[in-house]
């Protein structure tokens, strides 16, 4: 029997089943592609335990020495950095465990916070409101997108603040094994309605989506 699913982005019902397989590590993964907006998302019973979630990611190799890694996080720092004002103070949204954004916008003389539900989980930063938000390499590990980038936007203060997301391959529709949403795509231009949401925060506010690869 097929679940009717709700999307976790646009909330449409129902979303109809994509693809089913048979993962060698993971075990069976079911996927079901929204028909409104046409996310494609994991069976939200298959997602990973935190444990296991965050033993995938310490795998990463994302060190803020790495010249290599850094000249990727430029692809998106470059093109917020050209639209923040001076001195401005922004956020790291889904930082991992080094600060390597945050050490590229010091050179710029901004300062950044990091936040990260595993290497960064402190929530008295979400209390606030910046100039900026990053979040790179994130968006596809989103088990509720709409709420993640609903949160994102509030904390956005001023009409011309700037919220910038990229992840890290456009080669596949399905990048996250961890469960969370695989066609990210979709998501970024989902988000163009956070500019007037109602909020002074979110009103007027700037998108810029990239995809780590060309």
């Amino acid at each position: 029997m097929i679940a009717v699913m709700e999307c976790p982005l646009c909330h449409a019902v129902p979303a109809g089943l994509f693809h089913e397989r048979l993962d060698k590590r993971y075990g069976a993964r079911t996927y079901y592609r929204c028909a409104t907006c046409r996310l494609i998302f994991l069976l939200p019973g298959q997602r990973l335990a935190p444990a296991d979630e965050k033993a995938r990611y310490d795998t990463h190799e994302n060190k803020p020495d790495d010249p290599g890694y850094l000249g990727f996080l430029r692809r998106l720092a470059d093109p917020v950095l050209e639209r923040v004002r001076p001195n401005s103070e922004g956020l790291d949204y889904g930082s991992g465990p080094g600060p390597a954004m945050q050490a590229i916008f010091a050179e710029h003389g901004h300062s950044v916070a990091n936040y990260d539900p595993f290497y960064a989980p402190d929530p008295s930063v979400l209390e606030r409101e910046y100039d900026f938000v990053t979040c790179s390499e994130t968006i596809e590990h989103f088990y509720r997108p709409d709420d993640e980038f609903q949160r994102m936007a509030r904390l956005l203060y001023r009409t011309e603040a700037v919220l910038g997301a990229m992840r890290r391959s456009s080669s596949s529709r399905m990048t996250s094994p961890t469960g969370g949403i695989t066609s990210t795509r979709r998501t970024c231009a989902s988000t163009s309605g956070l500019r007037s949401s109602g909020s002074r925060r979110g009103s007027g506010s700037k998108l810029i989506s990239r995809s780590g690869m060309s």
